[in-house]
């Protein structure tokens, strides 16, 4: 499959069968699965890499420092980090939002070694 944005319907056209059977084939004979296309370390820009990698760096030097650092953290997600902010004692992390029309077919499996960008937020508990 050339272009792996193509949507069920749109390769049930091309190939004359229906929706349903299109789906089926994708999913059962296929083993194919739609999944949310994700930045990757070769699309990013070098200051993109850059900021990935000093976040990191920050909340692994943090969690080595302060054992209780992993019991404030609240939520995380594995969307390319854009951008860091610092205020008081929050720590925001902001993440790329992902779009439906971004969502690729591919190989059950192989989208996990896409998830190479990490983007928590994270809150301290003390006030």
């Amino acid at each position: 499959m050339a272009d792996r944005r193509l949507t069920v319907r749109e390769i049930a056209e091309e190939i004359g069968v229906s929706k349903d059977s299109a789906h089926a084939i994708l999913r059962e004979d296929l083993n194919m699965n739609r999944v949310a296309a994700k930045f990757v370390p070769k699309l990013l820009s070098p200051e993109q890499k850059d900021l990935r990698f000093d976040v990191a760096q920050d909340l692994l030097d943090t969690s080595n420092t302060d054992p209780g650092f992993l019991n404030t953290v609240i939520t995380g997600d594995e969307s390319g980090v854009l951008e860091q902010h610092i205020n008081k004692n929050y720590f925001y992390l902001l993440s790329h939002s992902v779009f439906r029309a971004n969502k690729k077919w591919v190989t059950t499996g192989i989208y996990e070694s896409y998830e190479a960008a990490i983007a928590l937020v994270v809150a301290s508990g003390d006030d």
